[in-house]
């Protein structure tokens, strides 16, 4: 049993109270990333991959890359819930805690996806989205527009976003980043 799935069957059966702050986000994370998955499954995505790591230049973990005919989809999940704003590209919770840039996150991915898609060549775009799973979510300020940000409320939008018609071609790029995956 992998610790994703080790992780998610203790949620249930732990206080979540005792936990500390670190891995109850990673807890959160974890939801965040299956119920994304779940979305994908459902809309019949087939060229997609979860939990991959590379390290090129730096290291960097990605939560999925889904792959089209055009584009290399490169997309960050997060699972916040509350009110948050966007301040100086900085992501702060009504508290006022500032929260690790998810913009820096994206930017550092796609240096090395970047160099992926360089590498080996590959006929595809590089397109990133920051996106948010949680209902309880509200984001307070206007998004940023430089950067592709999809709100709960907008989750619908991804139905019309993977074509998929090269899926044999797509799925050999897929396989490209699975070899490039570091543990």
């Amino acid at each position: 049993m992998n610790s994703h799935k080790y992780l998610l069957a203790l949620q249930n059966r732990i206080i979540q109270e005792d936990l500390d702050g670190e891995l109850k986000n990673y807890i959160k994370g974890l939801e965040g990333e299956n119920y994304f998955k779940m979305i994908l499954e459902e809309h019949e995505v087939k060229n997609f991959i979860h939990d991959i790591n590379l390290n090129i230049k730096s290291r960097v973990q990605i939560d999925f890359l889904v792959v089209t005919d055009t584009t290399i989809f490169h997309l960050e999940i997060k699972h916040y819930s509350g009110d948050y704003s966007i301040q100086d590209g900085q992501l702060l919770n009504d508290y006022g805690n500032m929260f690790y840039s998810p913009f820096q996150q994206i930017q550092r991915a796609n240096y090395e996806i970047s160099h992926i898609i360089s590498h080996y060549n590959i006929k595809r775009a590089l397109k990133s989205f920051l996106i948010f799973t949680n209902p309880q979510f509200t984001l307070k300020t206007a998004k940023p527009s430089n950067f592709n940000i999809l709100l709960p409320t907008e989750l619908h939008k991804l139905a019309y976003m993977f074509k998929d018609d090269y899926s044999e071609e797509n799925s050999e790029i897929i396989n490209i980043f699975k070899k490039e995956n570091k543990d």
